[in-house]
């Protein structure tokens, strides 16, 4: 199927000013199920967009995608030379294709964590590789308050270590060496920061409750750990939002940047009528994750929400989800997320969108 993209711009604050930036847009397809996988094969020069039971796959970037029935899985990994490595979220084994993601046969299971039933990670492995060979020398996953590690391509994960996060951690190698882990933080400071006042009990606020989410899930935020020894010891957690912004992916770029985006569900006034803004945002980091540039954020994309009425209360709708972004051979950046739309004739749905775009330290051909 073909797909047109759209002249769009990238909004990056500078203090305070902002300046525009040349981006372009594609709105894929409705959603088959809540979460989505984004990778790229750079061997293959091939998008692969996974939700549900459905994959697509561009080897044009974008502008031809053919859909292809799968085994419902999440968190893609590209392990090179054709070969990508998937799990699922609630079903305990991995699967692999050897062929750039065309058939996938099953792999191996997915080992326990002590004291806990279900095994949760989110995002992409981080993947080492040898410099001279090309050849995977290890993987690193985060699962809940552990980091684990394979030392033969994600068959086995001999090695476990506790971790200070608590859940929904992505990995990335920094351009130094050291690893930068993104990790959503507590909802609980969130709420207090956002709000001014002590958190409730969510099973006696019904209305706040459907406001925000299950439970009080948009108030949580979102910060980084660094280890300078391969996962094996952490520095305390650098706090980058209190509230509203979480779901990070960070990649690293050709010039040792770490750009890390993120989905925002509470953090742009509400407008007159009450009704909710939210976004997809990006930061920088120019020194290996040990700080970020806030003040020069990016915003790729944002929008209002709508009301609606649930049997619980009113419920603002239209909230992103998750949010993925690849590095493209040419030093461009492209991002996927989920993100709500209110169609009159089909009522409310969600939308996987993407961005091409760049930031400004990027080189433009």
């Amino acid at each position: 199927m073909k797909r047109q993209w759209q002249s769009c711009e990238v909004q990056q604050y500078r203090g305070h000013n902002q300046a525009s930036l040349p981006a372009s847009r594609q709105d894929l397809i409705n959603p088959q199920a809540w979460g989505h996988s984004f990778i790229y094969l750079p061997d293959k020069n091939r998008l692969i967009l996974q939700t549900g039971d459905l994959q697509l796959s561009s080897d044009d970037l974008g502008a031809t995608w053919t859909k292809t029935s799968s085994p419902p899985r999440r968190h893609l990994t590209s392990l090179g030379n054709g070969k990508v490595l998937a799990r699922a979220w609630t079903i305990e084994k991995r699967l692999i294709s050897d062929d750039y993601g065309e058939t996938w046969r099953p792999f191996a299971p997915v080992p326990p964590v002590p004291g806990l039933k279900l095994v949760f990670s989110m995002g992409p492995d981080l993947v080492d590789t040898d410099p001279a060979t090309g050849k995977v020398v290890r993987l690193a996953e985060s699962v809940d308050r552990h980091i684990r590690l394979s030392t033969d391509g994600g068959l086995t994960w001999p090695t476990s270590i506790k971790a200070p996060w608590s859940a929904e951690t992505v990995l990335v190698r920094a351009g130094n060496g050291d690893i930068v882990a993104a990790t959503r933080t507590s909802n609980r400071y969130g709420y207090v920061e956002a709000t001014g006042t002590n958190m409730p009990d969510a099973k006696k606020v019904t209305y706040d409750k459907w406001r925000t989410g299950t439970g009080f899930d948009f108030y949580c935020g979102f910060g980084v750990h660094v280890s300078k020894d391969n996962g094996r010891t952490w520095s305390p957690i650098k706090q980058l939002y209190m509230h509203g912004r979480h779901h990070a992916s960070p990649v690293l770029m050709p010039n040792n940047d770490l750009v890390m985006t993120y989905v925002v569900r509470l953090g742009y006034d509400d407008t007159p009528e009450g009704l909710p803004q939210y976004g997809i945002e990006a930061v920088v980091s120019h020194n290996h994750g040990q700080t970020w540039k806030l003040d020069h954020r990016y915003v790729l994309d944002k929008w209002l929400g709508e009301w609606e009425d649930r049997p619980g209360g009113k419920v603002k709708l239209m909230a992103p989800n998750e949010t993925y972004t690849v590095l493209l051979r040419d030093g461009s950046l492209m991002t996927s997320f989920e993100r709500g739309v209110q169609d009159p004739d089909a009522g409310y749905h969600r939308i996987l969108k993407l961005i091409h775009w760049r930031t400004d330290r990027a080189k433009r051909e």
